[in-house]
């Protein structure tokens, strides 16, 4: 049922826009066709070929569409497969755009960074676009560091390591912007760059402890259930027909 909901309104945006040309559904769903020409056009641009009036565009997407896609987002994997495809097919300058929106990056980009194991690719497809370009600027955003800092909570050995070069690289620039200090001391940057062996370990014990408590939550949700399921039910009280 669910992957039959997402192709009804994949197909349903599709019939109703006869000129969206290369855009996809998803992507004229949440209102990428917002985004200046001067900021799409050429998907080889990187950070340092944009101007700061691009790099800073303000993103007028669609609330509402941006709420169906994320909630499309939490559906079984395997059956969301085409949104999640649609997402990561968008071009490294419109996610960053996207990533620094108050609404976009907080319930679209931060939930794919939040997304459980079966849904890896599209988180990976979708750093691997913004690393190490366009990650400066969006560390310096409110929002927008906020995916970063998911991304490296949430990413395998390599992509935290690919994080933590490309903020070590820029973090004079960072330590003096109120957002990327923050993101700097969350990935302990300055660890990395004086004992990178330390920062390894602290990592792995990390990952370690995250997995613990997962372990611990699910053992006590089980529980939980056959404390429930064991209970015994209370029968209804037939009542005076007098």
């Amino acid at each position: 049922l669910q992957k039959r909901v997402c192709k009804a309104i994949l197909n349903g945006i599709r019939a109703s826009r006869s000129n969206m040309g290369r855009m996809s559904s998803i992507q004229a769903l949440i209102g990428l066709s917002n985004i200046p020409k001067s900021i799409s056009d050429d998907p080889e641009s990187k950070e340092g070929d944009l101007s700061e009036k691009q790099k800073n565009v303000k993103l007028s997407v669609n609330v509402l569409g941006v709420f169906v896609s994320a909630s499309l987002l939490r559906f079984r994997p395997g059956t969301n497969r085409a949104v999640l495809e649609s997402i990561a097919s968008i071009e490294a300058a419109e996610l960053a755009t996207l990533c620094k929106d108050p609404v976009a990056g907080k319930h679209l980009i931060e939930t794919i960074m939040d997304l459980p194991k079966g849904h890896a690719w599209v988180r990976q497809r979708i750093l691997n676009k913004l690393v190490p370009d366009f990650v400066i600027s969006i560390s310096e955003n409110r929002f927008g560091w906020h995916v970063i800092r998911k991304g490296f909570d949430n990413g395998t050995t390599n992509e935290k390591v690919r994080i933590v070069k490309s903020l070590a690289k820029s973090s004079s620039r960072l330590a003096g912007n109120t957002f990327g200090a923050r993101l700097l001391n969350h990935c302990k940057v300055q660890l990395y760059k004086q004992h990178p062996d330390h920062w390894n370990r602290d990592q792995n014990q990390n990952k370690h402890r995250q997995s613990k408590k997962k372990e611990n939550m699910k053992n006590w949700l089980d529980d939980l259930e056959a404390v429930n399921k064991s209970a015994p039910k209370k029968k209804k009280r037939k009542k005076n027909s007098s």
